[in-house]
């Protein structure tokens, strides 16, 4: 390999490691926890990962349509203190959403979701997601999060 090509070899690996080392995943190192709402619709919801960036933390994941059909609907994310007082809530939706019927059941990919928080979370919290289906307020913001604990209703 040539002097250019291994300059250019150990560029892409230290950019490499310098990503990695900006998004540390709080659940897998156990500094919070990860709670999955059973959903009461036949979507999975997996891969889900929480993680530190530089301005705060990311809740990234999966959802993918188990069933046949169209699902619409939008994913609810809660964080709560170790002590159940919660700390943030929001909503977001997933792309690419589920409108296209798929004729195979194997043809069906996993959208992704994403939210951005912008503080850092404490020790023990717990974040909270849940897939909220449509109903008549279309809105992400329908008031009704449902990653909510049930015992829980407002910040």
């Amino acid at each position: 390999m040539s002097r250019v090509g291994n300059l250019l070899y150990s560029l892409f690996l230290m950019i490499s490691l310098a990503a990695c080392a900006h998004s540390e995943d709080l659940v897998r190192d156990r500094k919070v926890s990860l709670e999955i709402v059973e959903p009461k619709v036949l979507v999975s919801i997996s891969d889900v990962r929480v993680l530190r960036k530089e301005k705060g933390v990311e809740v990234v994941g999966s959802v993918k349509r188990t069933g046949l059909g169209i699902m619409r609907g939008h994913m609810d994310i809660a964080i709560v203190s170790s002590e159940g007082k919660v700390l943030r809530m929001t909503s977001t939706e997933y792309t690419p959403s589920f409108r296209k019927v798929y004729v195979r059941r194997r043809a069906v990919r996993p959208s992704s979701f994403s939210s951005q928080f912008p503080d850092n979370l404490s020790l023990g919290a717990i974040v909270r997601i849940a897939f909220h289906p449509e109903t008549l307020d279309k809105s992400l913001n329908c008031g009704n999060n449902q990653a909510l604990p049930s015992t829980l209703f407002s910040i």
